[in-house]
Protein backbone atom coordinates (compact mmCIF):
# COMPACT_ATOMS: atom_id res chain seq x y z
CA UNK A 1 0.00 0.00 0.00
CA UNK A 2 1.60 3.23 -1.09
CA UNK A 3 -0.36 4.72 2.23
CA UNK A 4 1.07 2.44 4.92
CA UNK A 5 4.73 1.72 3.00
CA UNK A 6 3.87 -2.01 3.21
CA UNK A 7 4.18 -4.65 0.51
CA UNK A 8 2.65 -8.10 0.50
CA UNK A 9 4.27 -10.94 -1.10
CA UNK A 10 2.74 -14.33 -2.14
CA UNK A 11 4.78 -17.06 -2.65
CA UNK A 12 3.56 -19.92 -4.31
CA UNK A 13 5.96 -22.99 -4.99
CA UNK A 14 7.09 -23.26 -8.84
CA UNK A 15 5.82 -26.73 -9.03
CA UNK A 16 2.61 -25.37 -8.30
CA UNK A 17 2.75 -22.80 -10.81
CA UNK A 18 3.81 -25.21 -13.45
CA UNK A 19 2.13 -28.66 -12.97
CA UNK A 20 -0.80 -27.42 -15.13
CA UNK A 21 1.57 -26.13 -18.21
CA UNK A 22 3.56 -29.41 -17.67
CA UNK A 23 1.01 -31.38 -20.02
CA UNK A 24 1.08 -28.33 -22.48
CA UNK A 25 4.70 -28.98 -22.38
CA UNK A 26 4.36 -31.96 -23.76
CA UNK A 27 2.00 -31.14 -26.52
CA UNK A 28 4.18 -28.57 -27.47
CA UNK A 29 7.38 -30.90 -27.86
CA UNK A 30 4.85 -32.96 -30.31
CA UNK A 31 3.59 -30.02 -32.32
CA UNK A 32 7.52 -28.97 -32.32
CA UNK A 33 8.25 -32.19 -33.74
CA UNK A 34 5.39 -32.66 -36.49
CA UNK A 35 6.06 -29.30 -37.67
CA UNK A 36 9.86 -30.15 -38.02
CA UNK A 37 8.76 -33.56 -39.93
CA UNK A 38 5.86 -31.39 -41.55
CA UNK A 39 8.74 -29.34 -42.96
CA UNK A 40 11.26 -32.12 -44.00
CA UNK A 41 8.09 -33.43 -45.97
CA UNK A 42 7.17 -30.75 -47.64
CA UNK A 43 11.09 -29.34 -48.45
CA UNK A 44 11.23 -33.04 -50.24
CA UNK A 45 7.84 -32.70 -52.06
CA UNK A 46 9.20 -29.58 -53.40
CA UNK A 47 12.26 -31.03 -54.34
CA UNK A 48 10.71 -34.04 -56.05
CA UNK A 49 8.11 -32.12 -58.01
CA UNK A 50 10.06 -28.89 -58.94
CA UNK A 51 13.72 -28.86 -58.17
CA UNK A 52 14.46 -32.23 -60.01
CA UNK A 53 12.67 -31.40 -62.83
CA UNK A 54 13.88 -27.85 -63.05
CA UNK A 55 17.52 -29.16 -62.35
CA UNK A 56 16.90 -31.78 -65.60
CA UNK A 57 15.40 -29.08 -67.91
CA UNK A 58 18.95 -26.93 -67.10
CA UNK A 59 21.61 -29.89 -67.60
CA UNK A 60 19.36 -30.40 -71.22
CA UNK A 61 19.96 -26.59 -72.07
CA UNK A 62 23.84 -27.16 -71.03
CA UNK A 63 23.89 -30.00 -73.40
CA UNK A 64 22.34 -27.83 -75.43
CA UNK A 65 24.54 -25.06 -75.34
CA UNK A 66 27.52 -27.65 -75.59
CA UNK A 67 26.46 -28.19 -79.43
CA UNK A 68 24.66 -31.85 -78.47
CA UNK A 69 21.41 -31.44 -80.11
CA UNK A 70 19.95 -35.32 -79.29
CA UNK A 71 18.40 -34.41 -76.00
CA UNK A 72 14.74 -35.41 -75.58
CA UNK A 73 13.03 -34.55 -72.22
CA UNK A 74 10.34 -36.89 -70.89
CA UNK A 75 7.92 -36.13 -67.99
CA UNK A 76 5.40 -38.62 -66.75
CA UNK A 77 3.26 -36.24 -64.93
CA UNK A 78 0.48 -34.26 -66.95
CA UNK A 79 1.66 -30.79 -65.43
CA UNK A 80 3.49 -27.67 -66.00
CA UNK A 81 6.78 -29.63 -66.71
CA UNK A 82 5.32 -32.11 -69.21
CA UNK A 83 4.32 -29.13 -71.36
CA UNK A 84 7.95 -27.05 -70.57
CA UNK A 85 9.38 -30.90 -71.62
CA UNK A 86 7.25 -30.81 -75.21
CA UNK A 87 7.75 -27.52 -76.00
CA UNK A 88 12.02 -28.03 -75.41
CA UNK A 89 12.07 -31.04 -77.79
CA UNK A 90 9.76 -29.03 -80.08
CA UNK A 91 12.65 -26.41 -79.71
CA UNK A 92 15.38 -28.60 -80.69
CA UNK A 93 13.53 -30.71 -83.55
CA UNK A 94 13.29 -27.35 -85.32
CA UNK A 95 16.75 -26.43 -83.96
CA UNK A 96 18.10 -29.91 -85.88
CA UNK A 97 15.76 -29.04 -88.98
CA UNK A 98 17.14 -25.44 -89.37
CA UNK A 99 20.68 -26.75 -88.66
CA UNK A 100 20.10 -29.72 -91.79
CA UNK A 101 18.12 -27.12 -94.23
CA UNK A 102 21.27 -24.47 -93.66
CA UNK A 103 23.95 -27.29 -94.01
CA UNK A 104 21.96 -28.49 -97.36
CA UNK A 105 21.27 -24.92 -98.74
CA UNK A 106 25.34 -24.52 -98.33
CA UNK A 107 25.88 -27.42 -99.90
CA UNK A 108 23.74 -27.36 -102.83
CA UNK A 109 24.81 -23.56 -103.05
CA UNK A 110 28.93 -24.70 -103.23
CA UNK A 111 27.37 -27.19 -105.95
CA UNK A 112 26.30 -24.15 -107.75
CA UNK A 113 28.99 -22.87 -107.69
CA UNK A 114 31.61 -25.65 -108.55
CA UNK A 115 28.94 -26.02 -111.66
CA UNK A 116 29.21 -22.16 -112.29
CA UNK A 117 32.86 -22.74 -112.72
CA UNK A 118 33.06 -25.92 -114.17
CA UNK A 119 30.50 -24.52 -117.01
CA UNK A 120 33.05 -21.27 -116.96
CA UNK A 121 35.75 -23.79 -117.56
CA UNK A 122 34.03 -25.94 -120.59
CA UNK A 123 34.12 -23.42 -123.21
CA UNK A 124 37.19 -22.83 -122.66
CA UNK A 125 38.39 -26.17 -122.78
CA UNK A 126 36.79 -26.53 -126.25
CA UNK A 127 38.34 -23.29 -127.67
CA UNK A 128 41.48 -24.71 -126.88
CA UNK A 129 40.87 -28.24 -127.94
CA UNK A 130 39.01 -27.31 -131.44
CA UNK A 131 42.21 -24.61 -131.53
CA UNK A 132 44.79 -27.44 -130.90
CA UNK A 133 43.01 -29.89 -133.45
CA UNK A 134 43.50 -27.09 -135.85
CA UNK A 135 47.28 -26.88 -135.06
CA UNK A 136 47.21 -30.34 -135.87
CA UNK A 137 45.60 -30.86 -139.39
CA UNK A 138 47.65 -27.48 -140.14
CA UNK A 139 50.72 -29.58 -138.93
CA UNK A 140 49.63 -32.65 -140.68
CA UNK A 141 51.03 -34.41 -137.77
CA UNK A 142 48.85 -37.55 -138.49
CA UNK A 143 49.40 -39.39 -135.34
CA UNK A 144 49.45 -36.87 -133.03
CA UNK A 145 46.08 -35.98 -134.73
CA UNK A 146 44.77 -40.02 -134.48
CA UNK A 147 46.19 -39.90 -131.06
CA UNK A 148 44.39 -36.81 -129.72
CA UNK A 149 41.40 -37.46 -131.25
CA UNK A 150 41.43 -41.13 -129.61
CA UNK A 151 41.78 -39.48 -126.38
CA UNK A 152 39.54 -36.39 -126.56
CA UNK A 153 36.57 -39.12 -127.74
CA UNK A 154 37.46 -41.17 -124.43
CA UNK A 155 37.25 -38.14 -122.38
CA UNK A 156 34.05 -36.71 -123.75
CA UNK A 157 32.68 -40.36 -123.43
CA UNK A 158 33.40 -40.33 -119.67
CA UNK A 159 32.17 -36.84 -119.28
CA UNK A 160 29.12 -37.76 -120.78
CA UNK A 161 28.45 -40.72 -118.87
CA UNK A 162 29.54 -40.12 -115.70
CA UNK A 163 27.22 -38.16 -113.33
CA UNK A 164 28.43 -39.22 -110.28
CA UNK A 165 30.05 -36.21 -107.80
CA UNK A 166 33.38 -38.21 -107.38
CA UNK A 167 35.79 -40.12 -109.36
CA UNK A 168 38.69 -42.18 -108.81
CA UNK A 169 42.16 -40.86 -109.40
CA UNK A 170 42.49 -43.65 -111.93
CA UNK A 171 39.07 -42.52 -113.35
CA UNK A 172 40.07 -39.34 -113.77
CA UNK A 173 43.82 -40.01 -115.52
Amino acid sequence: SPRYGLQLTLYIPKQVVFAPLQKYLIWYRIFIITAIVIIFLFAHWIYLFLQRPLQRLIRAFRKVQDGTFNVQLAHHNKDEFQYLYKQFNRMIETIQSLIRDVYEQKYRWQRSELKQLQAQINPHFLYNTFYRLHRLVEAEDRESLKRYTRLLGDYLKYIARNAQESATLSEEV
